[in-house]
C-alpha cells in the first residue's frame, strides 16, 4: 500500500480500487448484506426480518436462556439485543422476565404464539388462506382456506384462537376444535385488546358514510361507537392498544395532515397527542410505516418519509482501463 500513497499525502484513486477489489472485510460485508436481503424477502410475508427469525430460533430451548447468553450466541451487544426484543415482545412472540436466581439478569422465553407464525398465503393448488408456520420445522398448516382475506390475522392472547377478516367479516376460529364464529360484519381493519376482551375496528356509518371507531366485544353483543369522524376524514390505522387495554391510539387523517388521538374505551374524553407538529403536520403521506407503542405504554415510535426521486452523477468509480501495448 505504501507505494500507492502520493507525494502530497493524498490517497490516490488506485488505492480505492485496490481496497474495492481485494479487501476481504468489504466483500464479506457486501455478501452478508446481499444474503440478508434475500432472507428478508422470503420472511416478509411472516412480518419478520432475518434477524428476528434467528432471534426466535435461538430461544427454542428446554429452559429460557439468559439475555447475555443469547447476545453471545447472536454476536450482538446487550443494548442492541434489548432493542430488537421490544417489537417481538409487543407481538407476544416472546416474554422477558426476571431471573428467579439472579434478579439482575433477564431470561427470554418463547410464548405459545412465538413457536409459530400466522401469514396470509396460498397452497400449491392456489387456494388462498391463513397459514400457521412452525418456526422450527418450517412446516405450514392451513388454518382456513377462503377467498377475500385481508391482512388481518391475529392470535388471541392465549394463542388458542385466531382472528381473521374475510370480505369485511371479523371471524374467530378455535384452533383445537376448528369451530368458527362470526363476531362482526363490516370490519375493515382492527386489533384485539391485550386482555382479549374487545376488538377495536374501523367501520362506516351507513347513513352519513362517516368513518367510525367501534368497540366490538369478542364474547358477542352489539358494538359501541367510540369515535365518529367527518365524511372528509379517515382512520388511517387502528392497530395500537395501550398495555392496560383501556385506550386505543389511532391515526386520524383530515386530508392535509395526520394526527394521533388517544381514544379511551371507558367513555372518558378523547385526547389529541401533542407530537412535534413539524413531524406530524406535513401530510399524512409521511406516516408510511405507522407507529408502535412501547411495552410500558410511555413512548411512541414511528417512521416517516416521502417518496422522492434523485439524480446522482458518479465519477471515477470504474477501474482504469488497461494500458494499450
Amino acid at each position: 500500500m505504501s507505494n500507492l500513497v502520493a507525494k502530497n499525502n493524498e490517497l490516490p484513486l488506485a488505492a480505492t480500487h485496490l481496497v474495492r477489489d481485494n479487501c476481504l472485510c468489504l466483500h464479506v460485508h457486501r455478501a452478508a448484506r446481499a444474503l440478508a436481503r434475500r432472507f428478508d424477502d422470503v420472511l416478509r410475508p411472516l412480518d419478520l426480518t432475518n434477524g428476528q427469525f434467528s432471534l426466535l430460533m435461538s430461544l427454542n430451548r428446554p429452559e429460557p436462556p439468559t439475555l447475555g447468553s443469547v447476545a453471545s450466541l447472536l454476536a450482538m451487544d446487550r443494548t442492541t439485543l434489548t432493542a430488537n426484543l421490544k417489537p417481538l415482545e409487543r407481538r407476544r412472540l416472546l416474554k422477558v422476565s426476571v431471573d428467579k436466581e439472579d434478579r439482575r439478569s433477564r431470561r427470554l422465553a418463547l410464548m405459545p404464539a412465538g413457536r409459530s407464525l400466522l401469514t396470509k398465503g396460498a397452497d400449491r393448488s392456489g387456494r388462498e388462506g391463513i397459514f400457521q408456520i412452525d418456526i422450527q420445522s418450517g412446516e405450514a398448516t392451513a388454518v382456513t382456506l377462503r377467498d377475500g382475506l385481508t391482512t388481518l390475522a391475529q392470535w388471541s392472547p392465549d394463542s388458542k384462537k385466531v382472528y381473521f377478516n374475510p370480505d369485511g367479516l371479523l371471524v374467530e376460529r378455535d384452533l383445537a376444535s376448528g369451530v368458527e364464529r362470526n363476531i362482526y360484519d363490516g370490519a375493515r381493519n382492527g386489533a384485539i385488546s391485550p386482555d382479549g376482551q374487545y376488538f377495536a375496528v374501523a367501520g362506516t356509518d351507513l347513513i352519513t358514510k362517516s368513518p367510525t371507531l367501534l368497540l366490538v366485544p369478542v364474547s358477542g353483543g352489539p358494538p359501541r361507537e367510540l369515535l365518529h369522524l367527518r365524511p372528509t376524514e379517515s382512520l388511517a390505522r387502528v392497530n395500537v392498544w395501550t398495555p392496560d387495554s383501556r385506550a386505543i391510539i389511532v391515526t386520524k387523517d383530515n386530508g392535509s395532515h395526520g394526527e394521533l388521538w388517544l381514544v379511551p374505551v371507558t367513555g372518558d374524553r378523547l385526547r389529541k397527542l401533542e407530537i412535534d407538529p413539524d413531524t406530524w403536520s406535513k401530510g399524512s403521506s409521511e406516516l408510511q410505516a405507522g407507529f408502535s407503542l412501547s411495552p410500558d405504554g410511555r413512548s411512541i415510535a414511528g417512521q416517516i418519509g416521502k417518496i422522492a426521486a434523485e439524480v446522482w452523477a458518479l465519477e471515477n468509480f470504474l477501474p482504469a482501463p488497461p494500458a494499450k501495448k
